[in-house]
């Protein structure tokens, strides 16, 4: 897929242009004042680290490294809570809060986002306003209200925008390119599921009860894309995963957390990647492009076997998928099946060895 590395970026009716002076600005919509673009952010990836700048910063930004990160129960899904005996509480899994993710000094970048997310639009109410206005007198206020409301428009995108400008020496960059076609592998997979409930089965009747499985849990679909935030123009792909109500979004040089309308960032060194081989007990239709390993029933005795007091004991099939869990020390906690195993490994594989090497000291 590639890193894509365009050098013009529009963001409302602003045009970023990236060149060997800097960045620069140009606007196609008239009575735009300077101070109401998004802001742009030149973010250079090397060899010896992260150099970071932002345009019109309120206060100067530092450098930061990118760091590189250490490397890093058969389960089934039942449907519905089940009232009968033998059935197993499913707990939510817990994730520390954006919050807790933050700390108390958030980085300007975070900041910048944290402020395009939390603006509203004004322009779809200025719409609203100008039909009611204009339909009893016939859509001539249409022709006044019209270029308005455009003009809110781009406003509003502008506003609700940062822009941020890669640049990457070669080995950082095929680096990051590596980590794109290793997320580009899992989205490609037939299908892919976050987790975000799970509970262990403890006694006999509950394993015989849930086809023998060690823990059940809860999960939904989802999917990977490369889009990135709604609220981030780059000039990159992003690597995005959705885990329930957080998304993870892979940049070169952190790892953005969102839930709702919030974001933290979260250091490749602070950031836990761990793959697992996982057999899961299929009660309906399976991925074409997974692995059956074996087949079990959905109430077993004690030997494995089919429980012969049930006429209604349908046959499942025992899938392997790999298991990706992310986590840090400062409590993120997200789990994320993958119909294919071997691109979860990839996956894994070219996030523990992504980074650049650290920066050399100073004399």
């Amino acid at each position: 897929m590639g890193v894509y590395l365009r050098n013009s970026l529009k963001a409302g009716p602003f045009r970023f242009n990236l060149s060997q002076s800097g960045i620069g600005v140009s606007v196609g919509v008239p009575g735009f004042r300077v101070g109401t673009r998004p802001r742009g952010n030149y973010v250079r990836v090397g060899t010896r680290g992260v150099s970071y700048r932002a345009t019109l910063a309120s206060r100067p930004a530092g450098s930061r490294n990118v760091p590189i990160p250490p490397a890093g129960p058969r389960s089934w899904n039942p449907g519905s809570p089940s009232t009968l005996p033998g059935s197993v509480a499913v707990q939510e899994i817990p994730t520390a809060t954006i919050e807790e993710l933050q700390g108390s000094d958030p980085s300007e970048f975070i900041e910048q986002l944290q402020t395009a997310a939390q603006r509203h639009s004004i322009w779809p109410w200025a719409a609203a306003l100008a039909v009611l206005v204009s339909v009893p007198l016939l859509m001539l206020p249409m022709l006044i209200l019209g270029p308005l409301v455009y003009w809110l428009y781009q406003r509003d995108r502008a506003a609700q925008r940062i822009v941020a400008f890669y640049d990457f020496e070669s080995q950082p960059g095929e680096q990051f390119a590596q980590l794109i076609d290793a997320a580009e592998e899992i989205r490609r997979s037939q299908r892919n599921w976050a987790i975000t409930g799970s509970g262990a089965v403890v006694t006999t009747t509950q394993h015989k009860m849930n086809s023998g499985a060690s823990a059940i849990v809860k999960r939904q679909p989802t999917t990977v894309n490369m889009d990135g935030p709604r609220e981030l123009v780059t000039n990159i792909a992003v690597p995005s995963f959705q885990c329930g109500a957080h998304t993870l979004y892979l940049l070169p040089d952190r790892v953005l957390v969102k839930h709702r309308r919030s974001f933290a960032d979260v250091s490749y060194r602070e950031l836990f990647v761990v793959m697992n081989d996982l057999r899961f007990h299929e009660s309906g239709s399976v991925p074409r492009d997974s692995q059956q390993v074996g087949t079990t029933w959905q109430y077993v005795n004690v030997k494995g076997g089919p429980d012969r007091r049930f006429k209604n004991n349908p046959q499942l099939r025992i899938m392997l998928y790999g298991r990706i869990n992310f986590t840090t020390h400062t409590g993120l906690n997200l789990k994320w099946d993958c119909s294919r195993p071997v691109s979860a490994r990839q996956f894994t594989q070219a996030v523990s060895s992504y980074g650049a090497p650290p920066e050399l000291p100073s004399q």
